[in-house]
């Protein structure tokens, strides 16, 4: 099967899943402050956001790279939070969209449309 034909209802219904998925970790960790190690809502969501795209891959979806940076950013972030590590989140989820919008502008397929002259 096409990666481009899988049936628009799969890929909204796994949107769905995976959205529940972090309303309900969320929840348990707001629940349960401090019966839970530093990062754990971190690794939680590195977890899901990577967990759905490997289901997408494994069902035929085509898989976007942002969220498989974002799901790799929150899963290092919540280990070296739960190691003692201070790791800068927001700075580098920054970092990791500013190249993603550079490399995506730089090296986006198609040809480059030139700017309207009077």
């Amino acid at each position: 099967m096409d990666r481009n034909t899988v049936a628009p209802a799969l890929k909204t219904r796994l949107d769905e899943i995976g959205l529940a998925l972090l309303m309900i970790l969320t929840g348990s960790v707001l629940l349960l402050p401090d019966q839970l190690p530093s990062g754990s809502w971190l690794i939680g969501v590195g977890v899901i956001v990577l967990g759905m795209d490997v289901v997408r891959f494994l069902v035929g979806i085509t898989v976007s790279g942002f969220s498989l940076i974002v799901g790799a950013i929150a899963l290092s972030c919540g280990f070296s939070s739960a190691s003692g590590v201070d790791l800068p989140v927001f700075a580098a989820m920054f970092l990791v969209l500013g190249f993603v919008l550079l490399f995506r502008a730089l090296f986006q397929k198609g040809e480059l449309t030139s700017l309207p002259t009077k």
